[in-house]
């Protein structure tokens, strides 16, 4: 059973939850799938620290899940702030996740843009046969 206290650690006020990254926080890293690596090692970080904010997040997410899931919990103003936080939690590993694939998306897309363009500027079989 959870007491006003624990839930206040638990479900901390969201503005505060985004905005206190410590330096450590901030410069943790995880691995980035291999799909999503740019060969570049500074886009390469810089994807490692956005998978660790959503690796964070994530635990996070899961501790509103259990604020929500609990019985105990029936004041519906603790359940809404977990809920919003919940709530938020999603949307911020979406975004995460979007940024995280941007840079190899616009890869794909350019290397298809160039391949096109080679295709169109370059003379066709046709034109050399003649």
């Amino acid at each position: 059973m959870y007491d006003r206290d624990e839930f206040e650690r638990m479900a901390p006020p969201l503005r505060a939850n985004n905005h206190n990254h410590n330096m450590l926080d901030v410069l943790q890293q995880a691995h980035v799938s291999i799909e999503n690596v740019t060969g570049h090692a500074d886009w390469d970080r810089y994807l490692s620290y956005l998978q660790a904010f959503i690796e964070r997040t994530k635990v996070q997410r899961e501790q509103f899940a259990a604020v929500l899931a609990d019985p105990s919990i029936t004041e519906h103003s603790d359940m809404m702030t977990a809920k919003i936080a919940l709530l938020e939690c999603d949307a911020q590993i979406k975004a995460w996740v979007a940024a995280i694939t941007l840079p190899a998306q616009i890869k794909a897309g350019y290397e298809i843009e160039v391949e096109e363009w080679l295709k169109k500027s370059s003379p066709s079989e046709d034109k050399t046969k003649s």
